[in-house]
């Protein structure tokens, strides 16, 4: 598995296993962490489970009060927009969602709450 690109020290700190099934793993460094999620890497690391698993990157969620309701969150290039002009690294942003359905808004409501969903803490910090 790669092994000899891994950065000296690797190591996994902690591995939890959730109720869901889903496993969580804590690596020693960032740098750890970021050498995991090359795509080969990753690959090649979920190959070892065997059957039919995906990673699912960690998300941090923030709430943004008072958006306009025609601002269209779901599309990636609104997105991409939002990012450069609060100066996030482009993808930072990795989704974003109504918090109250769409069709459930009063007539003529001119403003709603989203959750924005941030691949870094360091994002989500920054966007608060």
């Amino acid at each position: 598995m790669a092994g000899e690109d891994a950065p000296e020290g690797f190591q996994f700190v902690a591995v939890q296993l959730l109720q869901s099934g889903s496993i969580v793993y804590e690596l020693g460094t960032e740098a750890d962490a970021q050498w995991l999620k090359q795509d080969a890497v990753l690959t090649a690391f979920m190959q070892q489970y065997g059957g039919d698993y995906s990673h699912q990157p960690r998300e941090y969620p923030i709430m943004v009060r008072f958006l306009p309701t025609q601002m269209e969150i779901e599309n990636s290039a609104v997105l991409r927009d939002v990012e450069k002009n609060n100066r996030l690294r482009p993808g930072e942003i990795l989704h974003a969602r109504w918090v109250k359905a769409i069709a459930r808004r009063r007539e003529n409501q001119a403003v709603a709450n989203a959750a924005f969903y941030l691949a870094t803490p360091e994002a989500a910090n920054k966007a608060i």
